[in-house]
């Protein structure tokens, strides 16, 4: 997924790529990574 992520195409934001091609550097396929994206709503 990191290579469809960080291709050209991608509408991931510029500030956003730096920090999956360093998780690119510390994972590999055999490492079972499981990546979650959250976001939390205003509580008022």
């Amino acid at each position: 997924m990191f290579d469809v992520i960080l291709s050209p195409d991608s509408p991931v934001k510029e500030k956003y790529r730096a920090g999956f091609d360093s998780l690119r550097e510390v994972i590999s396929q055999d490492s079972n990574p499981v990546l979650l994206k959250y976001r939390l709503k205003n509580a008022g």
